[in-house]
């Protein structure tokens, strides 16, 4: 079926995020804006049943980072959630930590030092725990995904704030530790005014009702906040631009099955608000929901597009054929990841698709960056990219036979298992 879909349009919207309403991290009335205009768009569309769900959160922000190493200035970013230094700041001797294992750690004494560690925590809650009580006086994380000479946000999963104290921490660009650990920087000062408060997030749903209450939903997701620093046009502007087109190009039908439209907050402190909305609405997801399509950072210029399948083969075949078939070229990945709104329906054995697209082996060269603005986005690949989005929900609305698609891989199931423990402190408890 043809459908009116624009790239251009999804672009604008992307652009509206990143820059009428800015930088949107959780918990902030930049986030809140954020939702209301997607929920004013949802029924601009027609979608004919628009909520917004709100949720505790845990705010951050910082009124000042700065940081000096030998005398000289180096620039950084708060870490999200990372504890505040004493008035005046810490200073001691500068550290390298290589990857903060246990035998890095060992070589030397940390009391009091401010380390710089390669790399990021990983799927380690343990090691996270480890250097926050070791005694540093502060640390510093250089992204090694990213190997350039700009600021790279950086956080970790909103679980890990719970597990105790945590230490002032910022991200340093990767050209710049180089060269701190290259010519043996000595001594290091940093003051980091940062801040934690409970706060409110919000989920935006837009609902088109089925003409069979038994026939079930297709979940449509996507996530409007953003990391500090960022105007966030890309990840994830470009992912509410192609929501919002898909809620306008279907709102005219009357299928048998329904839809579900949600932008989801919180998804930069692991995708919080796709964990509530998940958590709150069990019961009724293990009985209507046939299928989560999730969109997170698409639409650059030039790269590979990515689908990211969590169900039964069958179903990764039955994706393939049908993008496929619409000249989209992606590669399909079975691999488990945890990294975006997709995950806790998952969790819960509603088979997923996320759609993503890379343009470096680090993922994007702009990510987590003030280089996401919506001159990344090219509307010709935003609207391959919902045609492609479009002839799955249509094959599913069409009858596409998807009793079989939540019988997991074992592979699969255990490795949710493994996700909920590292980065949710939550079990789902669905996939076995």
């Amino acid at each position: 079926m043809t459908r009116d879909l624009s790239g251009e349009r999804a672009v604008g919207h992307a652009r509206y995020l990143a820059e009428a309403i800015g930088v949107r991290l959780t918990g902030t009335e930049a986030e809140r804006r954020a939702a209301d205009y997607v929920a004013a768009q949802l029924r601009a569309a027609g979608v004919p049943r628009v909520s917004i769900e709100t949720f505790p959160c845990l705010a951050w922000g910082c009124e000042r980072a700065a940081l000096t190493v030998d005398g000289a200035e180096v620039p950084c970013l708060p870490v999200a959630h990372a504890g505040r230094t004493p008035e005046g700041g810490v200073e001691g001797e500068f550290l390298y930590l290589e990857t903060g294992s246990d035998l890095d750690r060992a070589r030397a004494p940390l009391d009091g030092r401010i380390g710089l560690m390669f790399g990021s925590f990983g799927d380690e809650p343990s090691r996270f725990r480890a250097l926050m009580d070791s005694g540093l006086a502060a640390l510093l994380v250089v992204d090694d995904r990213l190997p350039f000479d700009w600021n790279v946000a950086s956080g970790f999963p909103a679980y890990w704030v719970s597990l105790g104290p945590i230490i002032p921490m910022v991200s340093v660009p990767y050209r710049c530790a180089w060269d701190l650990v290259r010519t043996g920087a000595r001594r290091a000062r940093l003051e980091l005014r940062s801040w934690r408060a409970e706060a409110e997030s919000q989920n935006v749903i837009g609902v088109l009702p089925g003409t069979d209450p038994d026939a079930g939903e297709v979940i449509i997701t996507c996530h409007h906040d953003g990391v500090d620093g960022s105007p966030a046009a890309e990840d994830n502007g470009s992912g509410v631009g192609c929501v919002l087109e898909l809620a306008g190009a279907f709102a005219g039908a009357s299928p048998r099955m329904g839809l579900r439209f949600i932008s989801c907050g919180t998804e930069e402190h692991l995708s919080e608000g796709a964990k509530h909305y998940a958590l709150r609405h069990r019961e009724e997801l293990a009985q209507d929901a046939r299928l989560v399509l999730n969109t997170d950072a698409v639409g650059c210029w030039m790269g590979e597009n990515e689908i990211h399948v969590t169900g039964s083969p069958g179903m990764r075949a039955w994706v393939e054929e049908r993008v496929r078939a619409t000249g989209f070229s992606a590669r399909y990945e079975t691999k488990v990841s945890p990294f975006s709104d997709h995950f806790p329906f998952a969790a819960l054995g509603v088979p997923a698709v996320w759609f993503h697209r890379r343009n470096c082996a680090g993922g994007r060269f702009y990510h987590h960056s003030a280089l996401d603005t919506a001159d990344v986005l090219s509307p010709g690949v935003m609207t391959a990219t919902l045609r492609a989005q479009a002839a799955i929900v249509d094959g599913v609305l069409a009858g596409a036979e998807t009793s079989g698609w939540r019988a997991f891989p074992p592979g699969q199931r255990q490795a949710i298992a493994e996700c909920e423990r590292n980065w949710c402190g939550v079990r789902f408890g669905a996939t076995g």
